[in-house]
């Protein structure tokens, strides 16, 4: 429940527990993520190799390794996403007891906290690598490989509209202060 103390700050907590569909969702995020460096690599390093591969003059051969390497890379990445990424996320929920567990997930003004089991992390706004927000979940990223995500079917409105503010706030912060 979404609550506002004496000072105006706002904040809420959630119960809830990850289901295959969250785990594959948050993959989904976590891929996208990367996507834009990933396809760079790719792209400019098999266009490199096409270039010296394919015969002609210099301004041909780049054109055509372009040409070449366009196609090829988006068929790679679609592949090995459309493929790989939904049985990986079964095998990496169905492995993990983790993911199973239940959580709990507060959040105000200062920051967010996170609960799982035993174990308590807290994290002031400023202090997360990253927060996003994609169409059906938020992923919180304490670190840059380890993420805490909250799928937003386990939130109300008035909960999704708050914490996505919060979210937008902490990117605006971490834009300005570098």
């Amino acid at each position: 429940m979404d609550e506002m103390d004496e000072t105006g700050e706002t904040g809420g907590s959630v119960d809830y527990q990850l289901t295959e569909a969250d785990v594959l969702a948050a993959s989904r995020a976590v891929f996208l993520r990367g996507l834009r460096r990933s396809i760079s690599g790719t792209h400019m390093a098999g266009s490199a190799i096409t270039y010296f591969v394919i015969p002609g003059d210099p301004l041909t051969r780049a054109l055509l390794s372009q040409v070449v390497m366009v196609p090829v890379t988006a068929i790679l990445h679609f592949a090995g996403w459309h493929l790989q990424l939904p049985a990986n996320a079964r095998r990496q929920f169905a492995r993990n007891p983790q993911f199973q567990a239940p959580r709990r997930l507060s959040w105000s003004d200062a920051g967010i906290a996170w609960r799982e089991g035993r174990k308590e992390t807290k994290r002031g706004w400023q202090q997360l690598h990253d927060a996003r927000e994609s169409r059906d979940l938020f992923v919180f990223y304490d670190t840059p490989q380890l993420a805490e995500i909250l799928p937003k079917r386990v939130l109300t409105k008035a909960q999704i509209m708050d914490l996505s503010s919060h979210v937008a706030r902490r990117k605006v912060l971490a834009r300005t202060t570098g």
